[in-house]
């Protein structure tokens, strides 16, 4: 297996079509959004996005026609379709066009209840986007509460796509005070710019210190106290997925992905980065399909024999690709 430095690779694969959309990031500011043909094993590339996707919030249609993903765009140069900020944006894969696409932070992210039955998690209860629009034959469920949790919109995906949690994660707070020192924060404000001069440097320093302090203590700390444990069972073994809360909490989770043959024997583990990703999945073949180190695999016949590299992505580079008109329409 390669063992050099490659960029991030997560995948979904469409629940009733032999299609999985492939999300790949790298170079750190950009995203590049693939469509793997499970069938023939073509990889195809299309758009990149100058920016962040969210990659645990995405789902796919199940005719693998629509993507819907939550994501962040740095630049102010990226295209008329691709909003700079935040954005909850429904594409044709591989492309990043918007075709509807909402904006405002109320909005947590989007899923799929069919291949033309749309879900949101809307803080406000508006299913109406701030760009593009909704045809009258694609339906709009929206879930709306005043708040909602992290893995709350993760965890839903994971089980329509046949994830069993079969243990739930449990943490607790170790610093309860940290909601005064953010109100401290908010009322203290970073130091003030009349401070930075030659007369007043050292009292300069002394206030970031403090700011820094107080920012440190308003982050919620989280000590692990029990695993979650999500598994995926095939009809030749199962995949696992161990999660707890990373040390430091603030880095996220830590994760260990396994895959089991049907005697229970782990035959490989995977151990992402907390702040990286991880994707197993079997397709519609029943072939173990996973990424690493920036390259796709398919294992068929699993456990018996070894995977196959069906696709080396780690030298694509960030390049203009124009979207197809289809690709602009629902």
């Amino acid at each position: 297996m390669p063992t050099q430095s490659a960029p991030r690779i997560a995948g979904i694969v469409a629940t009733r079509a032999p299609i999985a959309v492939v999300i790949r990031r790298g170079p750190s500011r950009w995203t590049e959004q693939l469509v793997w043909n499970l069938e023939t094993d073509e990889v195809i590339r299309g758009g990149w996005l100058a920016g962040r996707v969210e990659y645990e919030s995405c789902d796919v249609s199940p005719d693998g026609r629509f993507l819907v993903g939550t994501y962040a765009c740095h630049t102010p140069h990226a295209p008329p379709h691709q909003p700079v900020g935040y954005c909850v944006a429904v594409s044709r894969p591989p492309y990043f066009h918007v075709l509807a696409g909402w904006t405002r932070r109320e909005v947590w992210g989007g899923g799929w209840n069919g291949p033309r039955a749309l879900r949101l998690w809307d803080c406000r209860s508006s299913p109406s986007p701030d760009v593009g629009s909704v045809p009258p034959d694609v339906s709009v469920e929206v879930t709306a509460r005043a708040r909602f949790d992290a893995c709350e919109i993760p965890d839903r995906h994971l089980r329509t796509r046949g994830w069993t949690e079969v243990q739930q994660l449990e943490s607790e707070l170790v610093n309860p005070d940290h909601e005064s020192w953010a109100r401290q924060l908010i009322a203290q404000g970073p130091p003030s710019p009349e401070l930075v001069n030659v007369d007043q440097s050292e009292r300069f320093l002394a206030a970031t210190e403090e700011f820094l302090a107080t920012v440190q203590r308003a982050i919620p700390r989280y000590r692990p106290v029990r695993e979650g444990v999500w598994v995926k069972r095939f009809a030749r073994g199962h995949h696992e997925r161990r999660v707890s809360v990373a040390e430091p909490s603030w880095q996220g989770h830590h994760e260990v992905w396994s895959l089991h043959s049907t005697d229970g024997a782990a035959q490989r583990t995977f151990r992402p980065d907390p702040r990286g990703c991880q994707w197993l999945d079997v397709d519609h073949r029943g072939r173990v399909v996973f990424g690493e180190e920036g390259c796709l695999w398919a294992w068929e016949g699993f456990p018996d024999g070894a995977p196959r590299m069906v696709a080396d992505l780690r030298e694509h580079r960030v390049t203009r690709i124009a979207t197809p008109p289809w690709a602009k329409e629902w």
